[in-house]
């Protein structure tokens, strides 16, 4: 790996919507915006999810790119939409195919600093059928108030350390990974947290994809996020039906190896709920979809784990802190998901341009 300036990636929400804004335009895309209704960004920006598209509107074969579904995690995804609006497009390719950029899709924890949305909803465990009983997570019930345990007190932090480390003896690790990353939809206060009724930026996505390839056969999807993984490299979460045609196009685009046998950290994957891959599939209801989530390593996973809870814990207890010590700790957490080191930035660059490329060419094969 080399160091290779670049200003792909930005230090701000604001300055990555103007970034891939002003990419866009300069790739010759249509441009599209969906305006949140109910906040502004830190800095007092407006707050959108912005959308662009490039190649062949018509094709029946569409890529799509999401960055920002768990907000403060868009940095990477956002630089890598950027790199590949600011690239050598292969014309012949986007004859073939339709390429459809989300931006942002969670805007206020992207210019706030926080993994959920505003109103503390995991976005990435919302794509359920709100109409119907709420999937159950019996097991969250007994690691909840661990979870969500003060850790400025060094006591109640050491019982909690305690109690995750019973239910860990008592279940086993990948247990206890299922039990509190599946997602759940009765503590509002609590990790993963999917909430009780579809969110503004659910409904906002179903509208882009209506919008701009209701029409699509094969789909090639991409959710950008940050956590999981080696350091700077790509981690893959495919999430077709087994046995799929698309499960097998993934495997062929991505790498078996990486496909097929994909464990978090060394551990079982959970049976995640109410994905936006899941959302994705329900509003295209006429196309296979292929692919799925994308994670960047960052710094382990037991930092991955702390970070989980300490978005939680900043989002709760904030304003009673020092301001030092918050200045501190929201530096800590989000270099936990968006390092700040060139050579994180450049692996992600060069990584992220490759598979990019190889979903590109490997949908318009299929």
């Amino acid at each position: 790996m080399f160091f290779r300036y670049t200003d792909d990636f930005s230090s701000s929400y604001r300055f990555a919507r103007e970034k891939f804004r002003a990419a866009a335009r300069a790739a010759g895309a249509e441009l599209a915006s969906h305006v949140h209704p109910d906040g502004q960004g830190i800095d007092g920006e407006d707050l959108t999810i912005d959308v662009c598209r490039l190649g062949n509107p018509r094709s029946s074969r569409q890529f799509l790119m999401i960055s920002g579904t768990h907000g403060m995690e868009g940095y990477a995804g956002s630089a890598l939409q950027v790199a590949w609006l600011r690239s050598r497009l292969d014309p012949a390719l986007l004859t073939n195919i339709g390429v459809v950029l989300v931006h942002g899709l969670n805007p206020y924890g992207f210019s706030h600093g926080i993994r959920t949305t505003g109103a503390g909803v995991d976005l990435n465990r919302n794509f359920i059928d709100h109409d119907a009983v709420a999937p159950t997570n019996l097991r969250y019930e007994e690691v909840h108030s661990h979870l969500v345990a003060d850790v400025s007190d060094p006591n109640e932090w050491q019982r909690a350390e305690q109690g995750l480390v019973a239910v860990l003896d008592r279940l086993g690790e990948d247990a206890l990974f299922d039990a509190v990353a599946r997602g759940q939809y009765t503590h509002p206060d609590g990790v993963f947290y999917g909430g009780t009724q579809r969110t503004w930026e659910n409904l906002a996505l179903e509208r882009i994809l209506v919008e701009f390839m209701g029409h699509a056969e094969k789909v090639a999807a991409i959710d950008w996020h940050t956590g999981i993984g080696s350091y700077g490299k790509p981690f893959f979460l495919a999430f077709s039906e087994q046995g799929s045609q698309a499960l097998r196009e993934t495997a062929r685009w991505w790498g078996e190896e990486h496909v097929l046998a994909a464990q978090p950290h060394g551990r079982s994957r959970p049976r995640y709920q109410g994905l936006v891959f899941d959302g994705v599939r329900t509003f295209l209801p006429r196309a296979e979809v292929a692919g799925g989530v994308i994670e960047w390593g960052t710094r382990g996973a037991e930092a991955g784990d702390i970070a989980i809870r300490q978005d939680l814990w900043l989002r709760q207890h904030a304003a009673r802190l020092p301001a030092d010590t918050l200045t501190q700790l929201r530096a800590d957490l989000l270099d936990s998901l968006n390092p700040v080191s060139y050579l994180w930035r450049t692996s992600v660059l060069s990584e992220g341009i490759r598979v990019m490329e190889a979903t590109a060419n490997g949908l318009s094969r299929w």
